[in-house]
């Protein structure tokens, strides 16, 4: 009987324990499928995350192309602004009219906005490709949702994310020659403005320009640093500029020159007014007070001195006392003659005339049979000059 009792003890507890491992199982069952239910809520939460977050890089992609084709149109205007007012600066500011410092100056901005064209340019040619990808990109997905372009883009392995930020940058890289090519475009537009007033108010050699009621044409310019005769001559440190001009009478009556009228002016803005004693060394001066008769140029020239490191240099040319009126001439084509010879040429040729009149005078006295000689027959032993201008029956004698 023990036996049994223990025997049934034992079986008791077998089952006892038998029965705290199924529970024990059951229990850890029911936690397993709650850890796989949180774990595929966890994945469908982040599946939905990483879709929305591909639908915002779509949006973002969308957007950002819209922006980039606007950006690439006004980069195509701002081109083409720069190349019309390039051709207006070009048709202004003539090289004739500048100063050598002022030609510098507009031909570094020509190179810069060439330049910038060229890049531009060279810009628009990658931009196109990016547009017509953007443009062809929302032809191929437009009557799709965005999960079905989002699946094709993936299996494509398109990152809209990198892509979208390459874009950006490019977006940037535009603004910037944007900025560039406006500041451009104001500074070559106000150089055009600046040669539209220059060619209002300045001339250029060989140019007819008015003045009140005469004309002016300044004809030729020279610079050397002697000027006159062996004898009488006139040197300087610095430079003389001879300015030859002609001048025409545009009214109905005479006029004279009674004021002064023509002053020289340098890059640096000194002024200079002519040498008051240039008619004693050149021969063909503009004299104070001379005439000027209806309808009849007269020409004449006037000289400066001025430093050797002078340039840019303008001719400034007034009306008379009681006028206000000036226009500016541009030398900018000036021979350097070395010695202005020609008071010394004009007196050699005053000289040579005179050597020639003497010799024709003293031939023509040498050919006469003049007193004491005479015209004869004959004439003594070792009287007779020849026949002079004696008849042919005659020779000239030596009278007795």
């Amino acid at each position: 009987m023990s036996s049994v009792r223990v025997l049934g003890s034992i079986i008791l507890i077998v089952a006892l324990l038998l029965l705290n491992g199924c529970k024990s199982d059951i229990s850890e069952g029911s936690n397993e499928s709650n850890q796989l239910s949180t774990m595929n809520r966890e994945i469908l939460t982040l599946e939905n995350v990483e879709m929305k977050k591909k639908e915002k890089a779509l949006e973002d992609y969308t957007q950002i192309g819209e922006v980039f084709v606007q950006k690439v149109s006004q980069h195509n205007s701002s081109i083409w602004e720069a190349k019309k007012t390039l051709n207006a600066l070009k048709r202004e500011c003539e090289a004739s009219i500048l100063t050598p410092s002022e030609r510098v100056a507009i031909e570094n901005v020509d190179k810069t906005t060439t330049q910038m064209i060229g890049n531009g340019e060279s810009m628009l040619g990658q931009e196109d490709k990016v547009r017509a990808l953007l443009i062809d990109f929302n032809r191929k997905f437009e009557n799709q949702t965005n999960q079905q372009i989002i699946i094709t883009l993936d299996d494509g392995g398109f990152d809209l994310i990198n892509q979208t930020i390459r874009i950006k940058e490019t977006i940037s890289t535009i603004e910037q020659s944007l900025s560039f090519e406006s500041n451009l475009r104001g500074l070559l537009l106000n150089t055009t403005i600046a040669c539209q007033g220059i060619k209002k108010s300045r001339g250029k050699i060989g140019q007819k320009i008015s003045i009140d009621y005469l004309s002016y044409t300044v004809l030729e310019v020279e610079s050397f640093t002697k000027m006159g005769t062996a004898m009488f001559s006139k040197l300087t440190n610095g430079k003389f500029i001879k300015v030859n001009v002609e001048i025409l009478n545009n009214a109905k009556e005479t006029k004279e020159i009674f004021s002064p009228r023509f002053r020289l002016i340098d890059g640096l803005g000194r002024e200079y007014d002519r040498l008051n004693d240039d008619y004693l060394y050149i021969t063909d001066t503009i004299s104070f007070g001379n005439q000027l008769q209806p309808g009849l140029p007269i020409k004449g020239s006037v000289v400066f001195e001025v430093p050797k490191d002078s340039s840019d240099l303008m001719l400034t040319i007034k009306g008379d006392a009681l006028s206000l009126s000036q226009v500016v001439v541009v030398l900018n084509e000036i021979q350097d003659i070395g010695v202005e010879n020609s008071l010394k040429e004009h007196q050699d040729k005053i000289m040579d005339q005179a050597m020639e009149d003497g010799r024709r005078v003293t031939e023509k006295i040498m050919g006469q049979c003049n007193p004491p000689f005479e015209c004869s027959s004959s004439c003594s032993e070792y009287g007779s000059v020849g026949q002079k201008d004696c008849s042919s029956s005659e020779v000239c004698c030596l009278g007795i």
